[in-house]
Order: structure tokens, then C-alpha cells, then sequence
């Protein structure tokens, strides 16, 4: 079994919900790809047009534990079973077929989204420090 080395911060199946439809002009050309429009934080470096595979949405290794066989990380298979679980949940929304399960479940995806994210990993990590310290 291969290293999962590339994670993704924002899950593929999220970010391919917003993925800008090629031009004709792109089309005829041939060698573009379908993608989001990417950008620094600051907007200084213009915008690019990225797959939702590429390395602007990924970090190697980020969700891997010390202990972790990184063929095997706890943390990104967990992540993979609900990303799943997402891709069908979210088909029935666009379906119209809204109920308490699946509101349910969208609720615990956002906030999953939430805490899978640099910043609030430091600020965890941080506040974990401040009580054992």
C-alpha cells in the first residue's frame, strides 16, 4: 500500500463543487483541465486556474500522527470515510431530500471543516499547552 502523503486541507469532494467550467477558447486548446481559481492571501499574485488535485490544497503529511504508519494515518482514513459519506449526502441535497439525518450530518462536516485547519489546530495545540504547562 502507497504512503498517503498528499492530504488534502479542503476535501476534494467539497472543492470540485466549485469548479469553473472551461471557455471554448480553453476547450480548443486542448491541455487545459477544469479547475478553481486560486490566489495568495494577499491577491498580489493573480489569479490561476488549479485542479482540485493539485498541490495549492494539499500538505504532505499533514494530518499524520507521530505513531502514525504513513501508509496507514488514523486521522486522513478517518477523514476519507466521512469525505464518503459527504459525496452521497450531499447528492441528496441537491436532490431536494433535506431531513434531520442528513442536516445532521452536514452540521458535523462543517465543523469537521472547521477544526482540520491550521489555524485552529494551533490554536488547540496552544490552548493544550497552556493547561499542561
Amino acid at each position: 500500500m502507497p504512503e498517503k502523503k498528499k492530504q488534502h486541507l479542503v476535501p476534494a469532494c467539497y472543492l470540485k463543487n466549485f469548479i469553473a467550467p472551461l471557455s471554448k477558447e480553453q476547450k480548443s486548446i486542448g491541455n487545459f483541465k477544469a479547475g478553481l481559481y486560486v490566489n495568495d492571501k494577499t491577491l498580489s499574485s493573480g489569479w490561476k486556474l488549479r485542479s482540485v488535485r493539485h498541490t495549492t490544497f494539499t500538505e504532505s503529511y499533514f494530518y499524520n500522527l507521530p505513531e502514525d504508519d504513513p501508509r496507514n494515518p488514523a486521522i486522513e482514513n478517518y477523514l476519507s470515510i466521512i469525505e464518503g459519506e459527504y459525496s452521497k449526502v450531499f447528492k441528496e441535497v441537491i436532490k431536494g431530500n433535506l431531513t434531520n439525518e442528513t442536516m445532521s450530518f452536514l452540521s458535523y462536516f462543517v465543523s469537521l471543516q472547521y477544526m482540520r485547519v491550521e489555524p485552529f489546530i494551533k490554536q488547540f495545540q496552544g490552548n493544550e499547552d497552556r493547561v499542561a504547562g
